[in-house]
């Protein structure tokens, strides 16, 4: 059985507190399509400046410039 915290104590958590946390964690919304498609571009975009800023940093360090 999972154990919790409380007031100072670890103790064995009931089967009420599991189904309640259980209960909680379900509540959690699941993203839509578009909600995760807009994660994505952004993560693209934030890679895509990434690279840019390695690409500069190597010509740094190698002495190549255009």
């Amino acid at each position: 059985m999972p154990n919790i915290w409380v007031d100072g104590v670890i103790r064995e958590m009931t089967e009420a507190e599991i189904k309640a946390w259980e209960n909680a964690l379900a509540v959690e919304e699941t993203p839509t399509e578009a909600e995760r498609i807009a994660v994505l571009e952004e993560t693209k975009a934030e890679q895509s400046d990434v690279d840019e800023l390695h690409e500069a940093l190597d010509m740094i360090l190698t002495g190549v410039t255009e």
